[in-house]
């Protein structure tokens, strides 16, 4: 064994000179060091890309949330006490969790349903959303 060359290495959880450095440690040092620099870029006013999009989308109303119909909604609870049906049952019957159809009876709900479930309702209750 004397043909190997053996150092001996000693591990201290202190030390932090074996440690690589993190990415955002690199461009620190790097913007400091004058070798790299950023650059926001602005479109015309001083606004950002998204900054631009996101005020002509507020100033057109296109932020809000779509929700389901409240007529639909009525439709479903309506046509659902009619036939004497629970919440559970009908969620069993078109195979999705019971809140999910507490959402869809929601007058107000952002859970709207894929067309396939509404399919799935419409043969259940016979509603129709036309």
């Amino acid at each position: 064994m004397e043909h190997q060359d053996w150092i001996e290495v000693k591990w201290d959880k202190r030390s932090k000179k074996g440690r690589s450095e993190t990415k955002t440690e690199y461009m620190r040092r790097e913007k400091k060091a004058g070798r790299m620099s950023t650059v926001k870029r602005y479109n015309g006013n001083g606004m950002t890309n998204l900054e631009k999009k996101l005020e002509k989308s507020d100033e057109e109303g296109k932020l809000s949330h779509k929700t389901l119909p409240r007529d639909i909604c009525k439709r479903i609870a309506q046509r659902r006490n009619e036939k004497k049906m629970s919440q559970a049952e009908l969620a069993r019957q078109i195979h999705v969790p019971v809140n999910t159809v507490k959402e869809y009876e929601k007058p107000r709900s952002k859970v709207i349903p894929s067309a396939q479930i509404l399919n799935r309702i419409e043969k259940v209750l016979g509603v129709v959303r036309r």
